[in-house]
């Protein structure tokens, strides 16, 4: 029973979004809850009735339930409408919306699966190229190693090839002065005997020349010792030394002539402490030292060795030394020609020389290897040269930790100040 005249307006159709679900997946009913009121609350809200559909599809009969059922929703976006009846059969002119969306599991979505799956191949295929790859690099690092090692075997085995063959090559630069004095020790051992065979029965003068052959065979002893222990290869271990000791041998070896028309003077500072080297490598770098100021001054001259101590390490070095409290420095001074600023930078490199075009014709070996030698026993190395008047250069040895300092009878003077 209506009386239209009593209620003429619709009622409102309200659909609370609180009370509704957003989404829902795809095999799953979803229930939504309807709400109307009528203007003058002429038809109470429990007799209201509802029509509804979702998207284009046709309205439902208008029914007395607040509560619908949706089932069998396709994926997607999805629109519900509704529309509130009154008991005098007055309609909402305009539908309650809410809009919601049905979902698929992600195992169900073919595009997702199928992507999925792609991204898998990918990820897959990506790993297995970089394993590859990671076990390539590996087996090429492995090589890279053993080749490395190789080649160092074979640089270690060169250098003491070379070493041993820049030894040798100063032994055949020494042969020539030593063969003077040998050739004096030879002649007062033959005057000797003749005299002594001319005279036995003078025993003063047999007792004299006896004496004196005895002395010049020490002489050509001390010689011989010196050259083979030189020759000899070194076990290359590091002792503490006396380079004031090595010097005088070195000097010993040159002789009182080692080229004519050359002159060997030492100037050294008393009481030097001891340093941590290799004796024979020392003695070799002081020969090449020495050999080549000789060359600077077309042995012609005299060539200064000069031994002090250092307290500091100047800041023009070549090759700075290991640090150390005290240093103890070896120079070799000549006044030859010197060495123009271009070739100075380039004088320790191996097989650079200037004498190559000249009559003396050198290796260009004999710097590179006081360089090295240097530089593995943890010497400096400075070089001071002005051109047309000499070149001095001077190794700057690390005082021995600990090692005791001789001491002699000689009043200490003052020390002794850097070369150059």
């Amino acid at each position: 029973l209506h009386h239209p005249e009593a209620d003429p307006d619709p009622p409102r159709t309200l659909i609370e979004e609180s009370q509704n679900p957003a989404e829902s997946m795809v095999d799953r009913p979803m229930v939504f809850f309807l709400n109307g009121r009528d203007k003058w609350r002429y038809t109470p809200a429990e007799r209201l009735l509802y029509s509804y559909r979702v998207g284009d599809r046709e309205w439902s009969p208008f029914l007395g339930s607040a509560v619908i059922t949706l089932r069998d929703l396709r994926p997607g976006s999805h629109r519900l409408e509704v529309r509130t009846m009154d008991r005098n059969l007055n309609v909402d002119p305009e539908p309650g919306v809410f809009e919601f969306s049905v979902l698929v599991p992600w195992y169900q979505e073919t595009r997702l699966v199928v992507i999925s799956l792609m991204a898998l191949v990918v990820v897959v295929f990506f790993a297995g190229l970089a394993f590859n790859r990671h076990r390539r690099l590996g087996r090429s690092y492995a090589e890279v190693e053993r080749i490395v090692a190789l080649r160092t075997r074979q640089l270690e085995q060169a250098n003491e090839v070379l070493l041993h063959s820049q030894k040798m090559n100063a032994l055949g630069t020494l042969a020539a002065g030593i063969a003077h004095d040998f050739n004096n020790i030879l002649s007062i051992i033959k005057g000797s005997a003749q005299i002594i065979e001319a005279h036995p029965r003078d025993t003063d003068k047999v007792h004299t020349r006896v004496n004196r052959i005895k002395t010049v065979v020490d002489q050509g002893a001390a010689i011989v010792k010196t050259m083979l222990g030189f020759s000899r290869n070194s076990d290359h271990k590091a002792a503490p030394c006396q380079v004031e000791e090595i010097v005088a041998e070195t000097v010993g070896l040159l002789g009182d002539r080692f080229t004519r028309g050359m002159d060997l003077k030492v100037e050294a500072e008393p009481g030097l402490p001891a340093v941590m080297g290799v004796k024979d490598h020392i003695q070799q770098m002081l020969l090449n030292l020495i050999f080549n100021a000789a060359d600077a001054m077309d042995h012609r001259g005299e060539v200064v060795l000069r031994i002090g101590r250092m307290k500091k390490v100047p800041g023009r070095v070549v090759l700075p030394p290991a640090a150390a409290e005290e240093y103890v420095f070896l120079s070799v001074v000549d006044h030859g020609c010197g060495i123009t600023p271009e070739i100075l930078t380039r004088i320790f490199e191996p097989f650079f020389t200037t004498k190559a075009l000249s009559s003396r014709r050198g290796t260009g070996l004999g710097l590179s290897m006081v360089y090295e030698l240097a530089a593995n026993l943890g010497f400096g190395l400075m070089v001071v040269s002005e051109t047309g008047k000499g070149s001095t250069f001077t190794l700057i040895l690390p005082a021995a930790s600990g090692a005791q300092e001789r001491v002699t009878g000689e009043t200490t003077r003052g020390e002794t100040s850097a070369p150059g």
